[in-house]
């Protein structure tokens, strides 16, 4: 089942229960999460169905979450939104912003988090191919432009990611000319890029 065909409730209950499972596998060492996991329910308001949206884990002594949002609609429009949804609670929710212009709409982005704070990088938005930096700040409620530091990677959707405590690596991806296949270095402690490779 490709994410072109998926039609269904059905199909996308699979999806979210798949995600929930990939999310399971890797931090099934924290209770809380384990327990969240295992009997999500549908509450509050989910977000609608969707291809390509950027998921985020944070958990922190405030909050104890999924942050998703971005994507591709059934019609293929890129959404500009964002939803939390409270693994305590077992609770959907919109998340809040003061400032709506700066709410990215992107496809096939990359996200991480920074102590407490989300970054989205790069993706499709509906002016083309990106390689902003964004963040959202859950204290400010407020997305903001991260100005770019050091060589920067051109514009592309798709990119994998790996982290660790103190770095993120971008690979490949799709650019304005084709397949990428360079490796870069995000610094979080000053966000400063460099290529590796």
């Amino acid at each position: 089942m490709s994410f072109g065909e998926i039609t269904t409730l059905k199909q996308v209950k699979f999806l979210l229960l798949f995600i929930f499972y990939c999310i399971y596998s890797v931090y099934s060492d924290d209770k809380d999460l384990v327990e969240a996991v295992e009997s999500v329910p549908n509450t509050g308001s989910p977000s609608c169905p969707r291809e390509g949206s950027f998921i985020q884990y944070i958990n922190n002594a405030k909050r104890n979450g999924l942050l998703i949002g971005g994507g591709k609609d059934f019609d293929g429009n890129i959404m500009k939104d964002a939803y939390f949804f409270d693994l305590n609670r077992n609770l959907w929710n919109i998340a809040p912003t003061t400032n709506l212009d700066v709410l990215p709409d992107r496809y096939m982005c990359v996200s991480f988090c920074v102590e407490g704070i989300i970054y989205i990088w790069g993706g499709l938005s509906s002016r083309g191919l990106s390689n902003e930096l964004i963040s959202y700040d859950f204290e400010r409620i407020s997305w903001k432009v991260v100005p770019p530091s050091g060589n920067i990677p051109c514009e592309r959707y798709a990119a994998c990611k790996a982290e660790t405590k103190s770095h993120v690596y971008i690979f490949g991806g799709q650019g304005s000319h084709g397949l990428l296949n360079d490796i870069w270095e995000l610094d979080k402690r000053t966000f400063l890029w460099s290529c590796l490779r």
